[in-house]
C-alpha cells in the first residue's frame, strides 16, 4: 500500500473538525487548530525541505485535539492529553491506515511532540534516553523531534515571547545526533 499524502489527510472530513477548535488564551491565538496545523505544515516544509514523512507528521501532530479539547470560553481552550490521544491507534487510524509504512513512526512523533517544550532545566541526556526508548525506527530522532517542536512554535501566535524556547530547541537540534 502506498503511503498517505498530506493532501489526502487534509481532505478527510474528520480531520477538518480541527477548524471547530479554538485557541488557547495565551499560546494558540492563530484562530483555530486547523489554521495552526496549516501554519505548522508550512513551517515543516521550510524546515525539513519538503520531506514527505515529516510533512505528514506535522499535519497529524494535533489530531488528538479533535477528541480532547475543552472550551472554557471565547478563545480559551485547553487540550489535555491531546498528544497521547492522537497517537492512540484507534484515533490515528481515522487519518492514516495502520498498513501505512509510516504509521508507527508517526505515532511516536505525535505522542512525543510536546515533550521538547518541557525539557528546559532538566537532565537532557536522561530526557533524550526516555523519549528514544520506544522509538520504532532510526528516523525517529531527537533532532527531528526538536525540529517538529520548532515548527509547532513558529506555527503559533502567542502573547508570550517564545525566543528563549526557540533558541533552546535550535540548540538541541544542532547538537543532537539522534
Amino acid at each position: 500500500m502506498d503511503a498517505m499524502t498530506v493532501n489526502e489527510i487534509f481532505r478527510n472530513p474528520e480531520f477538518l473538525k480541527l477548524a471547530t477548535i479554538g485557541g488557547h488564551k495565551v499560546f494558540h491565538l492563530e484562530g483555530d487548530a486547523l489554521t495552526h496545523t496549516k501554519l505548522v505544515v508550512h513551517e515543516a516544509f521550510e524546515h525539513f525541505g519538503g520531506d514527505p514523512f515529516m510533512m505528514k507528521v506535522a499535519t497529524l501532530h494535533d489530531v488528538g485535539k479533535i477528541y480532547t479539547s475543552i472550551k472554557h470560553g471565547e478563545n480559551d481552550w485547553e487540550y489535555p492529553d491531546h498528544a497521547q490521544c492522537g497517537a492512540f491507534r484507534g484515533v490515528l487510524s481515522k487519518f492514516i491506515p495502520e498498513a501505512d509504512p509510516d504509521f508507527k513512526d508517526i505515532q511516536w512523533y505525535i505522542r512525543n511532540h510536546i515533550k521538547p517544550l518541557y525539557w528546559r532545566g532538566k537532565d537532557l541526556d536522561a530526557e533524550f534516553a526516555k523519549v528514544m526508548r520506544d522509538a520504532p525506527s532510526p528516523r525517529c530522532t531527537v533532532k527531528n523531534l526538536a525540529g517538529l517542536a520548532l515548527c509547532d512554535i513558529r506555527g503559533s501566535v502567542s502573547v508570550e515571547p517564545q525566543i528563549e524556547l526557540v533558541e533552546f530547541l535550535e540548540n538541541i537540534e544542532r547538537h543532537s545526533e539522534k
